[in-house]
């Protein structure tokens, strides 16, 4: 039976026991990493989210599109073989998060290293941590884990979620990053002062329907109360 398709998620990653999606928060204005494991009765037994600022996401996305990535990736995989050197250096390290559970509070993050059988290894990790007076959460020093999950994959999975991501990112970012939404207060407030300024030649400008203009009652600024009235009604919140 073929598996239900899920709505949210932009790319899925499975192992042995170990599945990773990565999904789309674009409500909060970030992607969501999702790591699970299961036991050999098929129950869950460990789970790490991590998130990831849709800017910093995009960021990871170009860097798997122009393939830095994967070269650094396969440089790091090259030195390590022949060093001798029980682990890889991780290439990729995400932002450290954190929430409350009934257990206390968890920091976690996940990074990205040379696999040894595949070409990329995916590991999520989750700490005991203490919140700082600034929010943070910071693993307790000395702390083991509770949680690792590891998920590795291809090259080629990796640019098929970068190719999925261009057209969820042109969407995401065309609606939150335009004029529009990016209107602020002083602009919306000061956005016919400049032509009220003499232009360049020193001339001012002169007032296309003078009569209209002083059969309008003027407030203090000289502007007749419909004008500013009529203002009020644009597009600018």
């Amino acid at each position: 039976m073929a598996r239900e398709e899920e709505k949210d998620v932009l790319a899925r990653f499975d192992g042995r026991g170990v599945i990773l999606k990565v999904k789309q928060a674009l409500e909060i204005d970030k992607m969501l990493f999702s790591f699970v494991q299961y036991g050999a009765d098929n129950k869950l037994t460990n789970s790490v989210d991590c998130y990831l600022d849709a800017s910093e996401f995009g960021l990871l996305m170009e860097r798997i599109r122009n393939e830095s990535l994967q070269k650094s990736i396969f440089a790091e995989k090259q030195r390590w073989q022949s060093s001798g050197d029980k682990y890889p250096k991780e290439i990729y390290i995400s932002p450290i998060g954190g929430s409350h559970t009934k257990d206390g509070a968890v920091s976690r993050f996940f990074s990205i290293a040379p696999a040894a059988k595949y070409d990329v290894v995916f590991r999520a990790m989750a700490f005991p941590a203490a919140v700082s007076q600034t929010g943070a959460f910071i693993a307790q020093k000395g702390a083991k884990p509770i949680a690792t999950i590891l998920v590795s994959t291809t090259f080629h999975e990796l640019a098929k979620m970068a190719y999925r991501w261009k057209w969820l990112e042109n969407d995401y970012m065309s609606r939150k990053y335009c004029i529009a939404n990016m209107q602020n207060a002083y602009r919306a407030a000061h956005r016919e002062q400049a032509d009220s300024q003499p232009v360049a030649d020193g001339t001012a400008p002169q007032p296309a329907e003078q009569n209209v203009q002083t059969e309008q009652p003027q407030n203090a600024d000289g502007y007749s109360d419909v004008y500013s009235a009529d203002e009020d009604t644009l597009p600018f919140n």
